[in-house]
């Protein structure tokens, strides 16, 4: 029934009780990755290695994350490279910042859990959602499987979680089982209503085509799916994208699909030479370059809300409740309406596309609904977790 590694008990509950009784470094912060130096963690990890009272390390699996880190001299940890070294590194550490599922961060190892028992875990999330999450998920699928019920438990053991607004409080605590709720802007968006710096361009590089195309004057198009847990959306069908290449090729529009970092998506190597046609590599933090589209196309991936703040056009799949699965997208989860999107099909793709380029008539609807979901200043995002970490320890 599990697929699941074997664990020693003795080890993990003997780790367990070392991290509840060793004394913390309550200065030491560490940020957990999703296999890439991207996310909310990314953003608030580089605001507080200005403070020299922090000690703050980049937790990483990626080889190509620790290297590129510590040719800038960033404070990283490869995770497992020397089991001695992250256990002592854990069971040290006062305060642990995620912004996935632990479970993820932690690649499911039980013993790496067991060290950060006596830390402070800090929920981040990535993305105002219109799925349902962890606890929520609890009646929808089978709790005597092991990987998905220890993946509810790790999240569910967090002491804060970031929710943007309060109307959005309940939904979190729901999601986490967590009360102690914090009010605050996501990190990364921070560079969507400012200028990034040289060091949040880390972990953004574009090969030299894409880059080229993102400097350009052309009209650029973002099309980035969510993950999916069963089937796949039509939103990278053939025909969904076939409609795209003529229209946009037609129109002199460039577009840009980034997919997923859970979603492993193959494209052919003929699709991967079409002129206008750009493919941004999954683990890419393009949070960077948000504001430089003119338009996002996707399913229902939370970055539509984030895209929110640019003001600008937003098409999403017209996924009728139940026709896709029996607990998502649901967009009741929101305080406030949808009418922010654009609906499409692929039947009327196109139609719904060319309107919204040409006679976009929900810019207000779409500045009321930012309002809402984000009402606090964004560019301050870091600064106010980072004193609501200080006051935590």
């Amino acid at each position: 029934m599990n697929d699941y590694p074997e664990i020693d008990q003795r080890l993990y509950q003997t780790l367990s009780q070392i991290s509840l009784k060793k004394t913390k470094n309550k200065n030491r912060i560490l940020f957990f990755d999703r296999d890439a130096f991207a996310d909310n963690t990314k953003y608030l990890y580089l605001h507080m290695l200005q403070n020299p009272q922090f000690e703050c390390v980049w937790c990483t699996w990626n080889d190509d994350v620790y290297t590129m880190l510590s040719k800038y001299h960033l404070p990283a940890h490869f995770m497992g490279k020397s089991n001695d070294e992250t256990i002592n590194l854990l069971l040290e550490t006062g305060t642990a910042v995620f912004c996935v599922n632990p479970h993820y961060s932690l690649h499911k190892n039980w013993y790496y859990y067991a060290c950060l028992q006596g830390a402070k875990h800090i929920q981040l999330w990535h993305g105002v959602s219109v799925k349902k999450l962890l606890l929520q998920l609890s009646s929808y699928f089978n709790l005597s499987d092991l990987n998905f019920s220890t993946s509810l438990a790790w999240a569910s053991r967090a002491n804060m979680v970031l929710s943007t607004h309060a109307k959005l409080d309940d939904y979190w605590r729901e999601v986490f089982g967590c009360d102690n709720i914090i009010n605050a802007g996501y990190p990364r968006n921070e560079v969507l209503v400012r200028p990034p710096s040289p060091l949040e361009c880390l972990g953004s590089q574009l090969n030299a085509r894409t880059r080229q195309a993102m400097a350009s004057n052309r009209k650029k198009i973002l099309l980035a799916p969510t993950w999916q847990r069963f089937t796949s959306t039509d939103l990278l069908s053939t025909e969904v994208l076939s409609k795209l290449f003529y229209y946009s090729h037609k129109n002199n529009i460039d577009v840009f699909i980034k997919t997923h970092p859970y979603q492993i998506t193959s494209f052919s190597q003929n699709s991967l030479k079409i002129n206008n046609f750009f493919f941004i590599d999954a683990n890419t933090d393009v949070y960077p370059y948000l504001n430089k589209f003119d338009l996002l196309i996707t399913d229902y991936s939370s970055i539509m809300f984030d895209f929110l703040l640019v003001n600008r056009p937003i098409l999403t799949l017209d996924i009728l409740p139940g026709a896709h699965a029996d607990f998502e997208p649901d967009y009741s989860l929101l305080p406030t309406s949808d009418d922010f999107r654009h609906k499409f099909n692929s039947d009327n793709f196109i139609d719904v596309l060319h309107l919204a380029l040409h006679k976009d008539e929900k810019s207000s609807v779409r500045a009321s609904t930012a309002e809402t979901l984000f009402p606090t200043d964004n560019t301050t995002a870091s600064a106010t977790l980072a004193q609501c970490i200080l006051n935590l320890r």
